[in-house]
């Protein structure tokens, strides 16, 4: 008998993330004409304000269920991730290993930081952030230094030092919005660490971590 592959739970939230959508996009349709035939201005903006409140509860609704699609995608992920670095350390593959933790934990930091609500003077005062980053420095570290000494000659403008080097700018990026408080350093972090996700597939697609 083939193994059960079926995730009720990925399956609802997929569902319930589409049918949010569809409601969204019927309701705009439905409430264009109002605009764009200028109705408010012979209503004195009565139609915009039943509309006003269906929309915008149509937007809660979907972010809500994006959100939750976003969630489980992750537990999955992070499952996924801690599977490997399980196998990598018992396998005494240990740059495996270390990319892999810092890897995880980037995820962590996204993870803590990429909540709808927080302002972004609340993502820069996140205290167990700055734990997660000390964390990371710490693996990629201990990663350069095994890889330097088992690859001293490796050719370092590819391969898992971009994967390091995109970390470590996702890192002072963080910091940058620590300091600065700007949604563009904000940003910034979360460009590097797609980057270093962009990194890791690409190599993982034809090899493994050693």
């Amino acid at each position: 008998t083939s193994a059960d592959t079926s995730m009720p739970e990925l399956d609802e939230a997929i569902a319930a993330a589409i049918t949010a959508g569809e409601k969204l996009r019927t309701d705009e349709q439905t409430s264009l004409p109002y605009f764009r035939n200028q109705m408010y201005r012979r209503d004195d903006l009565a139609g915009a304000k039943k509309i006003f409140p269906v929309l915008q509860k149509d937007y809660e609704n979907m972010i809500g269920a994006m959100n939750r699609l976003g969630a489980i995608l992750f537990g999955m992920q992070k499952t996924e991730t801690e599977k490997r670095i399980a196998a990598y350390r018992a396998s005494k593959s240990m740059i495996g290993y270390h990319t892999e933790t810092a890897l995880l934990l980037a995820q962590e930091l996204v993870t803590q930081l990429n909540q709808p609500q927080q302002t972004i003077a609340m993502k820069a005062s996140c205290t167990p952030c700055d734990t997660i980053v000390a964390q990371m420095e710490t693996a990629l570290k201990t990663q350069h230094t095994i890889l330097d000494n088992a690859y001293p000659k490796r050719d370092k403008d590819g391969g898992l030092d971009t994967i390091r080097e995109n970390l470590i700018r996702m890192i002072a990026c963080y910091r940058d919005m620590k300091t600065d408080r700007k949604a563009k350093s904000f940003n910034r972090m979360m460009k590097r660490y797609s980057d270093a996700i962009e990194s890791y597939n690409r190599i993982v697609r034809y090899s493994p971590l050693v």
